[in-house]
């Protein structure tokens, strides 16, 4: 079996798109601020294009942007074997 990937951008017509990822930053204020992407979501996300993903501090109340890819990766599993 081949499986190919392609880096077209692809909708996704997913309102609410929860991922089990964790997006960590550091403030300008020394502060660790995360976006838990299991609680969190991510609004009719595309594949292969960029997002925007704003972190916010609430100690100093400053927002950081980012923006970020999500990429998605379909890999064959045989019998037996535990997904990687």
């Amino acid at each position: 079996m081949k499986i190919e990937h392609t880096a077209e951008p692809q909708n996704n017509d997913t309102k609410r798109q929860y991922l089990p990822i964790v997006i960590t930053d550091t403030c300008k204020c020394g502060r660790e601020v995360k976006m838990d992407l299991r609680r969190e979501y991510l609004s009719y996300p595309d594949f292969n294009a960029p997002i925007p993903v704003t972190l916010y501090c609430g100690d100093c109340g400053e927002e950081r942007t980012h923006n970020v890819v999500l990429r998605v990766r379909m890999e064959e599993v045989f019998e037996g074997q535990a997904p990687a």
